[in-house]
């Protein structure tokens, strides 16, 4: 996907200013949610525009979390207000015991990450408003052909940049996210902690 798509594909779901997804590998939806401080019970079925258009009901002081299967093996946790998943302390949970957590998210303020855990370690992290300086993790630099490979080069926009993390995301996981992926039924769940 290039940065004209995956722009089309947030903008049509409500997602372009803000975003925060997480590809787990190995964990169903409810252990995902679990590991994010969400109720199971909690779980109702929703597409994308269903949770848009019920969210003024929902309460204000509760991250939203939309999870649902993609690709063979990965579970996409998608948050509209939160960033619950960005949090190094539950991608570490998210990919321990061998699993594999990818997280991309951006604020309305381009605070912005790409952050790679592999079995309860963050393995790097990067900004996206920055790529090339401020990495973290215990190998910083340990996704820097597969970033060249999808098309991290100097000068992009944060658009271009995004795109090459979708499409980093879906290097790693073997799915790609697309519209059809909004456009399907997934659960959302209630987590327990405010809103940052």
């Amino acid at each position: 996907m290039n940065a004209r798509d995956v722009a089309d594909m947030l903008e049509g779901v409500g997602l372009f200013e803000q975003f925060c997804g997480t590809w787990v590998r190995g964990l169903h939806s409810d252990d995902v949610a679990r590991a994010l401080g969400a109720d199971p019970s909690s779980a109702v079925l929703r597409t994308i525009h269903e949770l848009n258009a019920e969210r003024w009901r929902l309460p204000g002081d509760q991250p939203i979390l939309l999870i649902g299967p993609i690709g063979d093996a990965h579970t996409l946790v998608v948050e509209p207000q939160s960033y619950l998943g960005a949090e190094p302390d539950r991608l570490r949970s998210l990919s321990s015991g061998g699993g594999q957590a990818i997280n991309i998210y951006w604020t309305v303020n381009l605070d912005s990450g790409l952050t790679l855990a592999r079995d309860g370690a963050i393995v790097t992290a990067l900004s996206l408003t920055a790529p090339h300086i401020d990495r973290e993790g215990i190998d910083p630099g340990y996704l820097d052909q597969d970033l060249e490979a999808a098309g991290l080069a100097p000068g992009q926009d944060f658009n271009a940049r995004v795109a090459v993390a979708f499409s980093l995301a879906g290097r790693l996981s073997g799915a790609i996210v697309n519209g059809n992926w909004f456009g399907l039924p997934h659960r959302q769940y209630l987590a327990t902690r405010r809103r940052r």
